[in-house]
């Protein structure tokens, strides 16, 4: 199976993601962790360990995706079916200075970039500016802008509270940003 997703945890673990599930190196080969049946997902697309050390797992099957974040303490915690995500289809995680972690999230015409601070969840979609609800990205520079990328329609920059989308026919290379 195709591995998809690969991050290394500040203790030096690395953890990879694939079509089959998540697995964890152990200095010699990688061991199985869970598969997509124990995720409750199909596969492993997208990978995180926050600063806290929790490890974000993520989906982007259009049918069958979702999230989980495991605790540095080994628990397993279920956002699939928490009805905290805007779509099941996760495409990637970032943190951002705050700690804030985002969740870029969606399948066709729905989704959104999903934040979770301080236990809050809020959600950012085309109608507050974003290029589409479909989002691919979030990233933020070191200037704190915040880039959020879709999959067809361009990627939305915000900066001092105002929103700019960037299409190919402002210099972009493509209408997708994907990592």
């Amino acid at each position: 199976p195709a591995a998809t997703a690969l991050a290394e945890s500040r203790a030096g673990h690395l953890w990879l993601g694939g079509e089959s599930g998540l697995a964890r190196w152990n200095g010699t080969a990688f061991q199985p962790v869970r598969t997509n049946a124990e995720l409750g997902f199909q596969g492993v697309d997208a990978l995180l360990e926050d600063r806290s050390g929790q490890l974000w797992v993520g989906s982007a099957h259009p049918v069958h995706g979702g999230a989980a974040r495991l605790s540095p303490g080994g628990d397993w915690i279920d956002l699939t079916h928490a009805g905290v995500l805007s779509h099941t289809s996760v495409n990637s995680f970032h943190e951002d200075r705050q700690g804030a972690v985002w969740l870029a999230t969606g399948f066709g015409k729905q989704g959104a970039a999903s934040r979770l601070f301080a236990g809050d969840w809020s959600h950012l979609k085309k109608a507050d500016g974003l290029a589409s609800d479909r989002v691919r990205l979030v990233f933020e520079d070191s200037t704190a802008r915040l880039w959020v990328s879709s999959e067809v329609d361009g990627t939305a920059v915000r900066q001092q509270g105002q929103w700019r989308i960037y299409a190919p026919q402002d210099g972009i290379t493509g209408w997708e940003v994907k990592c």
